[in-house]
């Protein structure tokens, strides 16, 4: 996994906190991370809360969904489908 310098299995917020810094900047850092790694930023793991590939593929495939369909884009083939929008996930606890 790109992010997983240890090689361990798992992404931490410690890994992934650089690379979305530098793709988000600081002010969306923290949404970020909390999108992917839930509110608390505490999953599982020592290095400040980790998850495995698998979570962290169904949270950028879920934030990818979200942002395409809050687009102009998105929304025209929406009503054009009829379909209504996928619901925001709820915050991890």
């Amino acid at each position: 996994m790109i992010f997983d310098s240890n090689e361990n299995g798992r992404v931490s917020v410690d890994e992934t906190m650089a690379f979305l810094h530098a793709r988000y900047g600081r002010g969306e850092l923290d949404i970020r991370l909390k999108s992917l790694f839930g509110q608390d930023m505490t999953e599982t793991g020592g290095e400040g809360g980790e998850i495995d590939f698998l979570t962290y593929l169904e949270s950028v495939n879920r934030a990818q969904i979200e942002m395409y369909e809050n687009s102009e884009q998105g929304q025209a083939a929406l009503a054009k489908s009829g379909k209504v929008p996928t619901p925001a996930p709820t915050a991890k606890k």
